[in-house]
């Protein structure tokens, strides 16, 4: 008896937003009977969250932060003194524009930025019906505005460790990169230059790409 499914439907569906968009859709409630109601609300929320522990002998220090981006609630619809939501089926559009200044979504071992669109039904003495989404959004960074991304990358390494089975002499590496920055999808060139000034044969020389997050938390 009462509310039976509460859902949210973007319309149209993307897979990813870009700030400044328009994000569309609807609520929807089905419900069984005539339900004691206060209000059907959707509200749309962007936060950040870091969360690490350390252990320090005995004692465990834990590390956490929190962002809020932006929050947006709206009403879809409210009782008026003793109304009741009607039985059947109910739909009511939103409408949110996203802020500009906000970061992309992002995953990680011990913190995400994620953004919620969130239906509740609000029911006096009784458990309260709720839906939530996620959506993905992608904030580009224009590589022309930094300046250290068009700085060539030069990593210059010498090894200069030798055993009994080795003669002396380093071995000099030399890689370079045309700029420090790329895009998704660029093939980025690495040329390099190894030289052997031991007597020792090199064996392979490996270039790999890594990407590092630093967390901030208190």
């Amino acid at each position: 008896m009462g509310i039976e499914d509460i859902s949210v439907f973007l319309e149209p569906h993307q897979d990813i937003y870009f700030p400044g968009q328009a994000v569309m859709g609807q609520v929807k409630v089905q419900s069984s009977s005539d339900t004691s109601c206060r209000a059907i609300v959707v509200e749309f929320k962007g936060k950040a969250k870091v969360h690490w522990s350390v252990k320090e002998g005995d004692n465990t220090k834990h590390f956490t932060s929190r962002e809020e981006y932006f929050k947006f609630k709206t009403s879809l619809w409210s009782s008026r003194s003793s109304e009741k939501l009607s039985s059947g089926n109910h739909a009511w559009p939103f409408n949110f524009q996203l802020p500009f200044n906000i970061p992309s979504s992002f995953e990680g071992t011990v913190g995400y930025i994620r953004y919620s669109i969130k239906a509740n039904a609000d029911i006096p003495m009784g458990v309260d019906h709720k839906k939530k989404i996620f959506i993905s959004i992608n904030c580009p960074f224009d590589l022309n505005c930094s300046d250290s991304a068009r700085v060539p990358l030069v990593i210059q390494t010498s090894d200069t460790s030798c055993c009994l089975c080795c003669v002396r002499g380093p071995v000099d590496i030399n890689v370079r990169c045309v700029h420090s920055g790329a895009v998704v999808g660029e093939g980025y060139r690495v040329r390099g230059e190894v030289t052997n000034n031991g007597s020792k044969e090199v064996g392979s020389t490996v270039v790999a790409l890594y990407q590092h997050v630093t967390y901030h938390a208190e």
